[in-house]
């Protein structure tokens, strides 16, 4: 059964065997998503790992995470920053309950797991305090991108009217990529520094991706090619982006 609206079309399983035929033999045709038309407002889509369908550049992009971050021996070098993430929690909390002060629950879990997750990253907390502004910045962003693809959207069932943007989906999504995209630019830039001086590596996976001589002694160059390895290179453009390559 399928449902027409506007012009996206979704097809309806009713029937178990049907999701049966569907699931085995048609999974790859049916496990992409749709990209709503918010996302695209600054092709972002075009090279993420979140949006792409399961072609080769998909493929590629999930290799290199599947290879430099969610392995077990890279998971088990975290543990450290885990505990030491945990233990300012934790630190936090008693030094606000002495004092009497109010806890933001989510605003502290939030800052905990985004220290986590830069300082497997780029090995630096993107947060410097709990509340600080810089969380407020960042959350509020994450926050609204995620509003702005998940709330209804007039444009994504009737392309004709994408341009005239009658929600401001698009507007407001430009404006939340824009708080991201300087955010890691400056991650970017300052890493780039920190290797053509010379100074020790952290190891972490932004140093993978832009100084890959230590694998295949390739060295840093305007464009940076890891094509040889993991199929696709990254081009110093307006902003700093894996796009990934299809082989022939």
């Amino acid at each position: 059964m399928t449902l027409k609206l506007g012009s996206l079309t979704t097809i309806v399983a009713s029937s178990s065997s049907m999701a049966k035929e569907i699931l085995q033999k048609h999974d790859q045709s049916l496990s992409s998503r749709i990209v709503v038309d918010a996302v695209k407002i600054s092709g972002h889509h075009e090279s993420s790992i979140i949006w792409l369908p399961p072609t080769a550049q998909w493929r590629a992009l999930r290799k290199l995470t599947n290879t430099h971050v969610f392995t077990t021996q890279k998971l088990d070098l975290n543990q450290s920053l885990r505990h030491r993430n945990l233990e300012e929690l934790v630190s936090y909390t008693r030094q606000s309950a002495n004092a009497g002060s109010v806890i933001d629950i989510g605003q502290a879990v939030f800052t905990t797991v985004l220290n986590l997750i830069s300082n497997s990253f780029f090995s630096i907390d993107l947060a410097d305090d709990f509340g600080s502004d810089s969380v407020c910045a960042f959350k509020d962003a994450v926050r609204g991108v995620m509003l702005e693809a998940g709330k209804p959207n007039l444009s994504v069932y009737f392309p004709m009217i994408r341009f005239m943007d009658l929600q401001r989906a698009r507007h407001g999504m430009s404006k939340h990529f824009g708080v991201l995209d300087e955010i890691f630019e400056k991650i970017i830039q300052q890493k780039l520094l920190t290797i053509q001086s010379g100074e020790k590596k952290t190891g972490d996976f932004l140093d993978m991706i832009l100084d890959p001589s230590h694998d295949d002694e390739v060295q840093l160059q305007q464009d940076l090619d890891m094509e040889e390895e993991f199929g696709f290179t990254l081009a110093k453009a307006t902003r700093l982006q894996a796009i990934p390559t299809i082989r022939q």
